[in-house]
């Protein structure tokens, strides 16, 4: 049950004929893990925070650096050198004190599963291949669905995997015996700030409607692009490979 403050604070999506009180209580209810707190991350939690989920996670072994403050916005100067998971979760409970958020400034690698088993949901905000597919991994062996995000320079893309055993994962989109993109970041090559913002706030959107049950298909995925030296935004059908060799059987 919604308290008179939860009822008022979030209004405005009880008004939507698409989501609605059932909408926000599973929202209310649920537990969602975010990996990174960069540029993905902070819209991503800024939005699911606000709209009420009732308990995230954030991890992230960083701290802020002067180069972050161009795109990860929940930051300030002064807080140049702190825990990025700590100052993000600091910020989330100001936004929002009536959901609970915990912060972990450890590697995911490090994590022990009591850290993550909990979580309905996760989200894939970091920022190379070798925690990508950790995290991938980890959410196939705990049967727990993951959305994830990338960017660099202009180009972005989003998409929900690991809903059940038929859906595909991210091994299936970038298999891991084949020549991967040059791994880069974006101390690298840059990344442009809004495109950011694109991807973490559909990130957002596909985890809010995952929570609500709102007839996402689990046998195929969505996978969004963004390239925006040429402003093109484009979708296309991702679906299990039979022969993965992280989920499926050769």
């Amino acid at each position: 049950m919604l308290s008179d403050m939860e009822l008022e604070r979030y209004s405005r999506h009880l008004l939507v004929k698409d989501l609605g009180i059932e909408a926000q209580h599973a929202w209310h209810d649920a537990e969602v893990l975010i990996v990174g707190c960069g540029g993905l991350g902070h819209p991503l939690s800024f939005y699911i925070a606000a709209a009420g989920v009732g308990k995230i996670t954030l991890v992230d072994p960083d701290f802020i650096e002067l180069s972050n403050l161009q795109r990860q916005f929940g930051f300030i100067a002064v807080e140049v050198g702190q825990s990025k998971a700590q100052v993000l979760a600091r910020r989330l409970r100001a936004l929002n004190p009536l959901i609970e958020i915990h912060a972990l400034q450890s590697r995911f690698e490090e994590l022990e599963t009591k850290d993550v088993e909990k979580a309905n949901l996760w989200f894939d905000c970091s920022d190379n291949f070798a925690c990508r597919y950790a995290i991938n991994n980890y959410s196939l062996r705990l049967k727990t669905a993951l959305i994830s995000g990338a960017a660099l320079e202009m180009d972005g893309l989003c998409t929900l995997l690991n809903q059940t055993p038929n859906s595909p994962c991210y091994a299936c989109l970038f298999p891991i015996n084949t020549t991967l993109p040059n791994q880069r970041n974006c101390s690298e090559s840059g990344v442009f700030a809004p495109l950011l913002g694109l991807v973490g706030s559909m990130q957002a959107q596909l985890g809010l409607s995952y929570i609500a049950n709102k007839q996402i298909d689990s046998v195929q995925s969505i996978l969004y692009r963004w390239n925006l030296a040429r402003n093109i935004q484009s979708m296309s059908i991702l679906k299990k490979n039979p022969h993965c060799n992280i989920c499926s059987q050769s």
